[in-house]
C-alpha cells in the first residue's frame, strides 16, 4: 500500500486514457512530525463508467481514512484497506494518520465522466503489389458524441510496431505510409493512445483499438496472362519432359530434375521464371534434387545409379559423384540438413542413406528406418527426417536424436500413394499423392491432419518443394510442367459442424487484361458443387460484368462445415464462354459441437 512516489507517477502515466482533475491542499512532503498527504492513482474498472482507485501514503505505518461526496475525512471515516472500485463521477477525500505524528493535510480528487472512443482503420490500396506505397488511415472518434479525441495512434503489422506513434490531426485522423510491406496476408492494427490533457471538465478519453485489417500484398511474379488469384497455380518455364524432382533456393530460383530430357535445369526467378539454364551434364534420368545453404545441388540419378553434387561455384558446371561405395540403384529422393549432410532415399534398394558432410560425401551410412519402398525425403529445421513409403502408403518421421535409429508413422491414413515431400520453416509438411493427384499440407498444429488440397489440376505429381515464404513448387510430371502455388489462401480456422462462420473470408481476384466475367462457382476439389463453402453475395465479382486491366474483384465466402475434419473448396471464375479464368483455395476445419 505504501508504494513509492515514482511508481505512482509511472502508474498515472500508464493510465493516461482518463485524467483526474486533482487538487491537493498543503505540502505533500513530511515536515517534522506531520504525516505525508495521501495520493491517488487509478486504472480502468470492470465497466466503462468505473475506475479502480488506489490511495497511498509514504509515511511508515500510516492509516488512511477516506470519504466520498465532499465530506471532510476524520479518524471516524471509512478506513482504507485496499483498492476501491468506484462509479463515476465521484469525489474522494482522504487523510493519513500515524501515532506520534500530526494528521496529514486533506487530499482531494474528483474523477468525472469517461469518454469512450472507437478507432477504425482503412487502407488506400488493398490488395496491393509488392513495392507499392500503401497508406493506412486510422480515425479516432468519441463513441457517443461529437468531441474529437486528441493523442496519437500506434500502427503495427503482425504485432510488430510500424514506426513511432502518429499524432492525430484536427479531424482525429492519423496516417502511416509504407512501400516496403512484405508479400502475404498481413495483420494491420491501430491502437489509440490518448493524450494526457483533459477536456476541461475532469473528463478524458479511454484508449481503443481498431479491428484487425488484413492487408493482402502480392508479388508480380504470381501474375499470369489473364486473371490470377493468390492461391492459383502458375506454370514456370516450359520445355520440360516428365520432371521428377524440384527444389528452390533462397532467391526463389527453381531447380528441376528434368528426367525425360536427362537434364538438370534452373528456372531463373529474376526473369519472371521465363529463363531456363541447363546445369552440368552427363545425367541419365535424374530424379531427386536438393540444394544446400550455399547453393550447391545434389541430384539422385536413376539411369546412372549415382548421386551427384553440382557445385554452385563456377556456375554449376562441376559435377562430382558422391556417396563412396554405396550400392545405389534408384536414388529418387534427396534432402540436405542444416549441417549440409545429405540424405538419399533409394526406392530400388528400399533403403535410406546419410552422406556426412564431414567426409566430403565420400562415405555413406545406411539408416534402418523400416520404411518400405522409400521415395521422397525431407529434413526439418531440427534435422528430423521425413520419408514417404509408396508401398506402405505412409509418411514416416525419424528423429535426429538418437541418430535416426527408428521411425514412427505419422497419422497419414488418408494417403494412397505418397511420393514427394517437403517441410517448411513452421514444420508443416507438403506431400504429393499421385493417386489423388494433389498436394496435401499436413499441419503439426492440427495433429498431422490434412488441412489443404491446393489443386485438382495435377497429373502424377512426383515432387514438391517450399520456399521461405511458404510458396509451394510442384513437379507436375505427366503434365510436363513445373508449377507454383502461392502460400496464402482463405482460411476460416475452426468452426462447429452445422454452424455458419460469423464472418466471411474475402477472396481477391486480379485482371491483367480487360476481361468480361461470366460467372463464379464454389466447388469441392474434384468438381462437385460445394455444400459447405457458399458465396455470401456481398462481393464485387459480378456476372456478365466487364473488368478493365489491373481491376480487382472480390468473392466473399461463408463456411458451414457438414462434417468434422479439414474441409476445402475452390472458388472459380469463368468467362462468358464458360472457360475457367482462375481459382483460389478456401479452407476450414470442422469440429463436433
Amino acid at each position: 500500500m505504501f508504494a513509492s512516489m515514482r511508481f505512482l507517477r509511472l502508474r498515472a502515466l500508464l493510465f493516461a486514457g482518463l485524467v483526474a482533475a486533482t487538487s491537493l491542499i498543503g505540502d505533500t512532503k513530511a515536515e517534522g512530525q506531520v504525516t505525508v498527504t495521501p495520493t491517488f492513482s487509478y486504472g480502468p474498472g470492470p465497466q466503462n463508467s468505473q475506475l479502480i482507485v488506489t490511495i497511498s501514503d509514504t509515511t511508515p505505518d500510516a492509516t488512511i481514512y477516506y470519504t466520498t461526496g465532499g465530506r471532510t475525512p476524520s479518524t471516524n471515516s471509512i478506513e482504507y484497506t485496499g483498492p476501491l472500485t468506484v462509479t463515476l463521477p465521484i469525489t474522494l477525500e482522504a487523510i493519513a494518520v500515524v501515532p506520534g505524528y500530526s494528521n496529514s493535510v486533506i487530499a482531494s480528487v474528483t474523477y468525472a465522466n469517461v469518454v469512450a472512443t472507437t478507432t477504425t482503420l482503412n487502407s488506400s490500396s488493398n490488395p496491393s503489389v509488392l513495392g507499392q506505397s500503401v497508406i493506412f488511415m486510422a480515425k479516432v472518434s468519441q463513441a457517443s458524441g461529437s468531441i474529437v479525441p486528441t493523442g496519437s495512434v500506434q500502427f503495427s503489422v503482425n504485432d510488430a510496431l510500424l514506426g513511432s506513434p502518429v499524432t492525430l490531426n484536427a479531424a482525429g485522423v492519423a496516417t502511416y505510409s509504407s512501400s516496403i510491406l512484405p508479400e502475404g496476408y498481413l495483420n494491420i492494427a491501430a491502437a489509440y493512445l490518448p493524450s494526457s490533457g483533459t477536456l476541461g471538465n475532469g473528463s478524458s478519453f479511454f484508449s481503443s483499438a481498431s479491428s484487425a485489417l488484413t492487408q493482402a500484398v502480392y508479388s508480380s511474379q504470381h501474375q499470369s496472362n489473364n486473371v490470377w488469384f493468390n492461391s492459383a497455380s502458375k506454370t514456370l518455364g516450359n520445355g520440360f519432359k516428365h520432371p521428377y524432382g524440384v527444389a528452390v533456393d533462397a532467391n526463389g530460383n527453381v531447380f528441376v530434375a528434368d528426367s525425360g530430357n536427362s537434364a538438370v535445369k534452373e528456372i531463373v526467378a529474376a526473369s519472371g521464371y521465363t529463363t531456363i539454364n541447363s546445369l552440368g551434364g552427363g545425367f541419365s534420368f535424374p530424379a531427386g534434387i536438393a540444394i544446400d545453404a550455399t547453393g550447391n545441388l545434389f541430384v539422385g540419378d536413376i539411369g546412372n545409379g549415382k548421386v551427384y553434387e553440382i557445385l554452385a561455384a563456377g556456375g554449376y558446371t562441376t559435377v562430382t559423384s558422391i556417396g563412396g561405395t554405396a550400392p545405389w540403384n534408384r536414388p529418387t529422393g534427396v534432402a540436405v540438413d542444416s549441417n549440409n549432410n545429405v540424405f538419399v532415399a533409394d526406392s530400388g534398394l528400399g533403403s535410406t542413406w546419410e552422406l556426412p558432410a564431414t567426409s566430403g560425401y565420400g562415405s555413406s551410412n545406411a539408416l534402418f528406418l523400416g520404411v518400405l519402398s522409400p521415395w521422397g525425403v525431407a529434413v526439418d529445421a531440427h534435422d528430423n527426417l521425413f520419408v514417404t513409403s509408396t508401398q506402405n502408403h505412409t509418411v514416416n518421421e525419424s528423429l535426429a536424436t538418437p541418430g535416426y535409429s527408428s521411425s514412427a508413422i505419422l497419422d497419414s491414413s488418408f494417403f494412397v500413394n505418397p511420393y514427394g515431400i517437403a517441410v517448411d520453416a513452421n514444420d508443416n509438411l507438403f506431400v504429393t499423392d499421385v493417386e489423388f493427384e494433389a498436394v496435401r499440407e499436413i499441419s503439426l498444429v492440427n495433429g498431422w491432419t490434412t488441412i489443404a488440397t491446393p489443386s485438382d489440376e495435377l497429373n502424377l505429381p512426383l515432387a514438391v518443394a517450399v520456399d521461405a515464404a511458404d510458396n509451394v513448387y510442384v513437379a507436375d510430371t505427366d503434365n510436363n510442367a513445373v508449377k507454383e502455388f502461392s502460400s496464402v489462401s482463405g482460411n476460416f480456422g475452426t468452426i462447429n459442424v452445422g454452424s455458419t462462420s460469423s464472418t466471411v473470408v474475402s477472396m481477391y481476384f486480379f485482371f491483367d487484361v480487360p476481361t468480361t466475367l461470366g460467372f463464379t462457382t464454389i466447388v469441392y476439389p474434384g468438381g462437385a458443387t460445394n455444400a459447405e463453402f457458399t458465396d455470401a453475395g456481398t462481393g464485387t465479382c459480378w456476372p456478365e460484368t466487364p473488368y478493365t486491366a489491373n481491376a480487382t474483384c472480390r468473392v466473399d465466402v461463408s463456411f458451414t462445415p457438414i462434417q468434422t475434419g479439414a474441409r476445402s473448396g475452390l472458388v472459380e471464375l469463368f468467362d462468358t464462354s464458360g472457360s475457367l479464368l482462375a481459382s483460389g483455395t478456401v479452407q476450414g476445419f470442422g469440429v463436433a459441437q
